[in-house]
């Protein structure tokens, strides 16, 4: 995009977004009467706004700002969740019991 026609062109911010999840699932009959779930899950995500500069910047006070963008920012995070969780059966009725710990990655 140019400004004004004088041959300049403005300095776009683009942002770009990423994320990965990956879900792990087991369930394990122990006996008859137990049944053994676990879960693990995790995420990792990353988002970037503006580009390295790879040309210098063109400022005019009071009139345009033109050349590469100079900002720059990365921000990744990661997250993993491992859940457990053990149902038995005693006569007609259901126990279910568990657990679950969640933490950051990097």
């Amino acid at each position: 995009m140019e400004w004004a026609g004088s041959g300049w062109r403005s300095r776009p911010i683009t942002t770009d977004e990423r994320r990965h999840r990956l879900l792990v699932g087991d369930r394990r009959i122990v006996s008859t009467a137990a049944l053994n779930d676990l879960r693990v899950e995790g995420v990792v995500s990353q988002r970037d706004d503006g580009s390295p500069a790879f040309a210098p910047a063109v400022v005019v006070a009071g009139a345009f700002t033109g050349g590469a963008p100079q900002t720059f920012a990365r921000d990744r995070t990661g997250s993993i969740q491992v859940q457990e969780i053990a149902t038995m059966t005693i006569g007609a009725r259901a126990v279910r019991a568990g657990g679950s710990i969640k933490g950051a990655l990097g």
